[in-house]
This record gives C-alpha cells, sequence and structure tokens, in this order.
C-alpha cells in the first residue's frame, strides 16, 4: 500500500473513536494483539492492516501553554468593576420598580376614586328615592284614613 498522510477516520470504527488521540495534540502508542492461531486468522489480518495504517499517521506536538496578558491583580480589577456595575444595575431596577409601582398606586387610586364618586352619586339616587316612596306611603296612609273616616261617617247616616 505505500505510505499515505492522509488517513481517513472512516476507515473503521475504531479509528473514528481514537480520531482525537491519532491527529490531535499528543503522542500515541498503539499495541496491536495478534493469535498464531488458525481460528483467529482474520481478525488477526486486520489488525496487523489497521496498525501498519495507523503507524503511517503523523502529528505534531505542541505545548498548549497559553499567553497571559494580564495579571491576577488586573483581573481582580475587572471583576470588581463588573460587581460594582451589577450593584448600580440592581440599584437602577429597584428604582424603576418602585416608580412603576408608584405609578401604578396613583393609577388605582384614581380608579378607586372614580368608583367611590359613582357610588355616592347612586346613593343619593337611591336615598332621594327611597324619601319619596316615604313620602307616597304616607300620603296613601293619610288618604286611607281619611277614607275610613268618610266611610264611617257614610255608614251611620
Amino acid at each position: 500500500t505505500g505510505k499515505n498522510s492522509f488517513v481517513n477516520y472512516r476507515d473503521s470504527k475504531l479509528t473514528r473513536l481514537l480520531k482525537d488521540s491519532l491527529g490531535g495534540n499528543c503522542k500515541t502508542v498503539m499495541i496491536a494483539n495478534v493469535s498464531p492461531s488458525a481460528f483467529c486468522y482474520e481478525d488477526t489480518w486486520n489488525t496487523l492492516q489497521y496498525a501498519s495504517r495507523t503507524k503511517n499517521i503523523k502529528t505534531n506536538v505542541w505545548s498548549n501553554e497559553k499567553q497571559v496578558t494580564f495579571q491576577v491583580t488586573q483581573y481582580k480589577e475587572i471583576i470588581r468593576n463588573l460587581q460594582d456595575e451589577v450593584e448600580s444595575l440592581k440599584q437602577q431596577c429597584v428604582g424603576q420598580a418602585k416608580i412603576a409601582i408608584d405609578k401604578a398606586k396613583n393609577e388605582d387610586a384614581k380608579i378607586i376614586s372614580q368608583i367611590i364618586s359613582k357610588i355616592d352619586s347612586k346613593t343619593e339616587y337611591l336615598i332621594k328615592s327611597s324619601q319619596q316612596i316615604q313620602q307616597i306611603l304616607e300620603q296613601q296612609r293619610k288618604l286611607l284614613f281619611q277614607l275610613t273616616a268618610k266611610e264611617k261617617e257614610i255608614s251611620t247616616l
């Protein structure tokens, strides 16, 4: 077969499982387990082919060091500034919530005042109506009394 620089990771399930190790930033050791038995000939042959293909994979190992641009004290300063900003935003939210609550209370008070005004006007109407009914009833009693007096007068004649 010749040495290929590109290995297709779709060739086998094992290669796909080992993809990060075989093509990544690490050194990998492959141990092939083979058997001299004729019963295991096919498995041994496939293992040897796989090991042969795998040894053709070349990786470049490099150090995973990251360059730190800030010192710990600078990060602490950034964290403190962010915490101050969060606290400031919380205070703004609380202030806006209080304003909204006060506005809602004022609107509710206006609505309640309007309802009370309507109730008062209806109550006054009912009181006037009740007084008129009482006057009518009183007039009916007087008329009834006069009527009974007239009936007595007529019956005595």
